[in-house]
């Protein structure tokens, strides 16, 4: 029998013949094919990986030869380990490379998009960024990489904080309509008669459309879809500010003074000249001859346009004051 080592965690016997059986072997010694050894020591046959091969009995070896081995995994390990260590960078090598992990402590470096890259940005400033972002690409094209690019944060940053993106689009939408109902009861309670309050309301509304052109804008985009946003954006804002003027729009049709139509109908008559004053491009082009829309005065547009609309839908009585003036009454015919 001739016993090599190659080197690695593995011992392979080669051998021509079975050995012949001697006496004083033992069952266990004819099964595993060598008798016992005075002064040696039984291994196990491993794998290249170190890891023993099926629980099978090795091969004699000498008491030195196996504390050679021994020796030899010890200093296979320690250089695993010295090597380990090689490469990972001390923060010295870091920072002559320039490498930073985005964190405070690194005085003098620009923090980068990392994992735990902070967020340079408010929470009034990342809301106002992501509803922008809603309402340029939509809820479908808008993806958390993308709202993280523009908010310079980490792509994990979104469903860290907020847990989702529609959680996210959420908390946008809180943000931008947080004040809008407040104001409108407040300006409801204001007014003398139906007839002053309906025409608040819509000035009121219209200026909202014009200033707050990105939630105009997502409102106008998710109004077209079925889905659960637009479930959220009728609880939160459609459907109490009809509530809160419904009870006008009902004393004006009983006198007469607007025309009886299903409620959605006026709803439309009311919001969709609102709608539209989000549509700056549309604008240029047809009134190229102005300065652009965006630098023009968004409250005196949103007035413009309300006049017209309530010059329609409420047409002011005889002696009504209106922006040209008083309304003349009309002369009895004799």
């Amino acid at each position: 029998m001739h016993l090599r080592l190659t080197g690695v965690k593995r011992f392979t016997i080669s051998r021509a013949q079975p050995p012949a059986p001697v006496s004083g072997m033992t069952n266990l010694d004819r099964v595993a094919g060598t008798p016992h050894r005075p002064g040696h020591v039984r291994v196990r046959d491993k794998s290249p990986s170190g890891r023993p091969c099926g629980g099978e009995r090795g091969p004699w070896v000498s008491g030195s030869a196996h504390q050679a081995m021994r020796r030899n995994r010890q200093r296979r390990r320690a250089r695993q380990s010295v090597q380990t260590i090689k490469i990972r960078p001390t923060d010295a090598e870091r920072s002559d490379a320039g490498v930073t992990d985005g964190t405070q402590t690194e005085a003098g470096t620009s923090p980068a998009r990392g994992k735990y890259a902070p967020v340079q940005l408010d929470e009034r400033e990342i809301l106002q960024r992501g509803l922008d972002t809603f309402a340029e690409l939509g809820y479908a094209a808008t993806t958390v990489r993308e709202l993280a690019r523009r908010l310079d944060a980490s792509h994990n940053f979104i469903n860290d904080r907020y847990g989702s993106k529609e959680n996210f689009w959420r908390a946008a939408v809180d943000f931008a309509l947080q004040d809008a109902q407040p104001a409108l009861n407040q300006l409801l309670a204001e007014c003398r008669d139906d007839d002053e309050r309906l025409r608040k309301v819509v000035v009121q509304l219209y200026r909202l459309a014009a200033n707050a052109s990105g939630l105009n804008r997502l409102m106008s985009d998710e109004s077209t879809r079925d889905s659960s946003r637009l479930d959220y954006l009728h609880q939160r804002f459609v459907k109490p500010f009809w509530d809160s003027i419904e009870p006008t729009v009902n004393s004006l049709m009983a006198a007469g003074r607007i025309p009886r139509v299903p409620a959605h109908i006026l709803y439309f008559a009311v919001t969709g000249p609102a709608l539209a004053l989000a549509q700056d491009p549309i604008a240029d082009r047809l009134n190229s001859a102005a300065s652009p829309t965006a630098e023009q005065d968004r409250s005196s547009m949103a007035d413009a346009l309300s006049g017209l609309v309530l010059h329609g839908l409420l047409p002011p009585g005889p002696g009504t004051e209106t922006a040209a003036g008083p309304r003349p009454t009309p002369a009895t015919p004799r």
